[in-house]
């Protein structure tokens, strides 16, 4: 499986976490100044929102293997929806944090619509 590597820029040798609304488990945890990642499309969204990370690329056969959870189902697939129209479905049902960052993903390796991404991080993080 490749992962994707995500570096700080101001120190390079942080250990520590970071909280993020862009994480199934909302947080991203650094060694060495470098934190691992499933989704290119949430490192490099990372690294576009983050002025203090940068995506180093593709790392083969590394990650917290232990930790990978079942595919979840898309309860919504955003790229059937206008923005507009996407916010009010996610308003108007219930959603568990795994199918939000599923249709996270979703989006980011689909449209990867800024105003789309901004809402359902929003969701995340309620």
């Amino acid at each position: 499986m490749v992962y994707h590597e995500v570096q700080t820029t101001h120190n390079e040798d942080y250990d520590g976490t970071l909280t993020l609304g862009e994480l199934p488990d909302g947080e991203l945890s650094f060694d060495g100044g470098a934190a691992i990642v499933e989704d290119e499309g949430v490192a490099t969204r990372l690294a576009d929102r983050y002025v203090n990370l940068e995506y180093a690329g593709p790392v083969e056969g590394q990650g917290a293997e232990s930790t990978e959870t079942e595919p979840t189902d898309l309860p919504v697939d955003p790229t059937e929806y206008t923005i507009a129209e996407l916010e009010t479905e996610l308003e108007d049902q219930e959603f568990s944090e795994d199918e939000l960052q599923a249709v996270l993903e979703a989006e980011a390796s689909g449209q990867d619509r800024d105003g789309a991404t901004d809402a359902i991080e929003e969701h995340l993080e309620n």
